[in-house]
């Protein structure tokens, strides 16, 4: 398998290439301060990571849920995982919330497609400038089961430093495929991240 970074300065991102893995989709990373002007970040990464059919998923979580986040919109059920089930885990119009009361306690929100390939939208928000330990948040794609899939995880370091990671787990080895430095993060940042 062979990597290849190529800074594109007109667009302000790294393209991530990654022979192999399929047709050309990728991950972009863009920030915003108040949730409505999103720029993309300096050196926002972008990887292949295979073939994207249309997703049949689609939530913006206008609805209010304590203790859950209820059906998408496009009717799938949210399975949830990690923490306090279902006590960290809210809906508050326009947004789905995991409460960590405690730091290396991993929450997971997920809803099938009904297939591996599809393409994902999220808007993350940390409200900290993590001081003990990294803060990060993942979305998983192309998934084939819970062993076999590609992520693209977003980690905030201590102090703010941010980087777009690509990895890929086959039979439960998770090997990170990329990391690319896309800025610092500011306590309240929201960051979204794409990944097809």
């Amino acid at each position: 398998m062979t990597v290849t970074l190529t800074m594109d300065d007109a667009n302000a991102r790294v393209d991530i290439d990654v022979d192999g893995l399929g047709v050309a989709p990728f991950v972009t990373v863009e920030r915003s301060i108040n949730q409505i002007n999103w720029t993309p970040v300096r050196r926002g990464a972008a990887a292949v990571v295979g073939p994207v059919s249309p997703s049949s998923l689609k939530d913006t979580f206008a609805r209010v849920v304590v203790d859950g986040w209820g059906n998408a919109e496009s009717g799938q059920v949210w399975t949830l995982a990690g923490g306090t089930v279902p006590g960290d885990y809210d809906v508050d119009t326009g947004v789905g919330k995991h409460t960590h009361a405690a730091v290396n306690t991993p929450h997971r929100s997920s809803a099938s497609l009904g297939e591996p390939d599809g393409r994902v939208l999220v808007d993350f928000t940390c409200p900290v400038v993590p001081t003990g330990a990294a803060i990060s948040t993942r979305i998983q794609g192309r998934s084939v089961d819970t062993d076999n899939y590609y992520s693209a995880r977003l980690a905030i370091g201590v102090g703010g430093s941010t980087e777009c990671q690509i990895i890929k787990a086959v039979a439960a080895v998770a090997t990170q495929l990329i990391s690319v430095a896309v800025g610092t993060h500011s306590a309240g940042n929201t960051w979204r991240i794409r990944f097809r």
